[in-house]
């Protein structure tokens, strides 16, 4: 979107830290005459209002670009190389180049932001513009130690619950979604992998609840107490449900 044409329109351009009114020309200004506060402020006041366009000309989002890269040269700004990456990722304002993504995630992993190594995890695990290579992305996975993100989490209990690379082990992929569901960082319910992990932790509890009645019954109709045992089993399957109904109202799980 165009500056003018922001001002024109009299769209209300609102503080991404409270959601009050902002001054948006004023920002503007200082970010340009090179304050690295007001450029930082703008990037994410430019994300908040939702000002980008999808055009690789618009100027908004040309502004954001330019902000950022400057950004990435300052030591406390360093983990907008993320930004960076996921530009290039993305083709959002630049011609999409995963080499280039990567080189801008390993600058972030470099300076210290962990997310850099998991972002070229998830670009070899799902294959996007390179092969999948299940190996590489469980060495990038696992390359920082410490409390990992959603969708690394997610993309792990994937990895052991199929098997790929790793050995299959469903009690690593189910602690690996149980992490995620029981998380309550903030805007949780925001992450699609929250939904995700939620939705594969129903799957496994009625697999494996599946397993568990055909036993039950087996085991009490030679006891005469078939309707028992559908009850005691009736009582785990409603300790887990609520996931399930989650996940599954939710337009955003596959």
């Amino acid at each position: 979107m165009e500056l003018k044409e922001i001002l024109e329109q009299q769209v209300e351009v609102k503080n991404y830290k409270n959601d009050k009114p902002c001054d948006f020309r004023k920002l503007l200004k200082r970010a340009d005459s090179g304050n690295v506060k007001a450029m930082y402020d703008a990037v994410q006041t430019i994300n908040y209002n939702g000002l980008a366009g999808e055009d690789p000309d618009d100027e908004m989002l040309q502004r954001q670009l330019a902000y950022i890269k400057k950004l990435t040269k300052i030591k406390r700004y360093k983990y907008m190389c993320i930004f960076m990456g996921d530009a290039y990722a993305k083709g959002t304002g630049v011609k999409k180049d995963i080499k280039k993504a990567i080189h801008w995630y390993k600058k972030a992993a470099k300076a210290g932001t962990k997310f850099g190594n998991e972002c070229i995890g998830m670009i070899y695990f799902n294959g996007t513009e390179v092969p999948a290579d299940y190996e590489k992305a469980y060495a990038y996975f696992t390359r920082d130690d410490g409390n990992k993100s959603f969708c690394t989490r997610y993309a792990l209990g994937e990895m052991y619950r199929l098997g790929l690379y790793v050995e299959q082990d469903v009690q690593k992929a189910w602690d690996y979604y149980t992490g995620i569901a029981t998380d309550r960082s903030p805007y949780y319910e925001l992450d699609d992998y929250y939904w995700r992990a939620c939705y594969r932790l129903g799957s496994l509890y009625l697999d494996t609840a599946a397993e568990l009645i055909d036993t039950a019954k087996r085991i009490f109709d030679e006891r005469g107490y078939e309707a028992i045992a559908t009850d005691i089993t009736k009582r785990e399957i409603d300790q887990k449900w609520k996931l399930v109904k989650k996940a599954a109202t939710d337009p955003r799980v596959n």
